[in-house]
């Protein structure tokens, strides 16, 4: 058999051209992670106030007050533990899946791609999570092994994120220094 006739080998030859030239966004993966957690009924609906406090969340951290509307009050429905604890395990696979995505395109994307669109689809992504895992909280007790597990997926989803930040402050400056440098010039 030829190497040019193998289904196997031809198929590996032209997946990776393809998938390299082609622009991607990751938007997708935050936008399907967001509405898995308000399917569910972890997360409210998109509240304006919600994504328009995101900044001040993540730069202040998560403030003591009920983060949930009251069209979802997932922790006044009493579930038993064996619930509550399926639903935390369910939320931990969506942030670590979108953790894990969110990786795997931040090693493939262009040094010069802009990613302010999908540092903030992040962002959503985390306060998303962060809310859920608050709710999780209020439902049951705060040392249970699957929201522990909950909250240390959370730090690595809050580390990619601080990584889109970082490539996004990056560009900002480099752009902002190739503006000035043609203003002298």
């Amino acid at each position: 058999m030829q190497l040019s006739t193998c289904p196997k080998l031809r198929f590996r030859k032209r997946l990776k051209p393809k998938r390299l030239r082609r622009k991607t966004s990751f938007s997708g993966r935050q936008q399907s992670f967001i509405t898995a957690l308000t399917n569910r009924g972890f997360v409210a609906k998109d509240s304006g106030e919600r994504v328009q406090s995101a900044a001040n969340i993540l730069l202040e951290g998560l403030k003591e007050r009920d983060v949930t509307v009251d069209s979802v009050d997932y922790a006044a429905q009493n579930y038993p533990k064996a619930t509550v604890e399926a639903d935390i395990r369910y939320a931990a696979r969506q942030v670590s899946q979108t953790t894990k995505a969110a990786e795997v395109y931040l090693e493939i994307a262009d040094t010069d791609q802009n990613m302010r669109e999908e540092l903030q689809s992040l962002e959503k992504a985390l306060l998303a999570a962060r809310e859920a895992s608050t709710v999780f909280s209020q439902s049951i007790d705060a040392e249970n092994s699957e929201l522990l597990y909950l909250d240390s997926e959370l730090d690595g989803l809050t580390r990619i994120t601080d990584r889109f930040g970082e490539r996004v402050r990056l560009q900002a400056a480099a752009e902002l220094a190739a503006r000035r440098a043609d203003e002298k010039s």
